[in-house]
């Protein structure tokens, strides 16, 4: 595969081919992180500080981009997906900790639970 030198990162610029990409739809996720609102809405969260700050301008092109490419595009990857292949999960990063982390955060409630007697 050809890649478009537009899109290229400046670690790939010396690269002239790409293997193609083969995805089993029964191992692969499609990960969006990070699109809360406090980072991409342009009322609320950050933005109102940056507004404040005197910073907006130097802000208003990230979220130009997350109006008009990013997040449409994450919209678009995800209708596709669901339409074709199957599930949606959504979870917080407390959602996803590993067992070890869970028997740490059940001692913890178990904690709290017995301070608040």
């Amino acid at each position: 595969m050809k890649p478009n030198p537009k899109y290229l990162s400046f670690y790939y610029q010396t690269m002239t081919e790409f293997p193609d990409i083969e995805l089993d739809p029964k191992k692969t996720a499609l990960l969006i992180i990070d699109m809360q609102n406090e980072f991409v809405r342009r009322d609320m969260g950050e933005a109102l500080q940056f507004k404040e700050m005197g910073e907006w301008e130097r802000w208003i092109p990230f979220h130009d981009r997350l109006d008009n490419v990013t997040i449409p595009a994450c919209k678009k990857m995800l209708d596709y997906l669901k339409t074709h292949y199957v599930s949606e999960t959504s979870a917080s990063s407390a959602d996803t900790s590993s067992e070890s982390s869970s028997e740490a955060s059940s001692e913890t409630e178990s904690e709290t639970e017995t301070t608040a007697r």
